[in-house]
């Protein structure tokens, strides 16, 4: 069996294409004080029509962002 090095962080969610994969990069941006960098994630999913972006909204993980003028501009778009 082959095998591959594991990748993770931005890495991942470049690799990967999956939208999760930048919904769990968010709330853990958020989670370590890197506000930047989570709604930088949340605007990809933004741009890819995640369908579960109404739990974003409420999503507990990301509440440190709300109070952004950037969350409040995606939450709008």
């Amino acid at each position: 069996m082959k095998r591959t090095r594991a990748t993770s962080g931005p890495a991942l969610a470049k690799a990967s294409g999956d939208v999760v994969v930048h919904h769990a990069q968010a709330t853990m941006f958020a989670a370590t004080g890197e506000r930047a960098k989570a709604i930088a994630q949340l605007k990809k999913l933004r741009v890819k029509n995640y369908r579960e972006w109404h739990w974003i909204a409420v999503d507990p993980n990301l509440a440190s962002l709300r109070e952004l003028p950037s969350w409040k501009a995606l939450q709008s778009s």
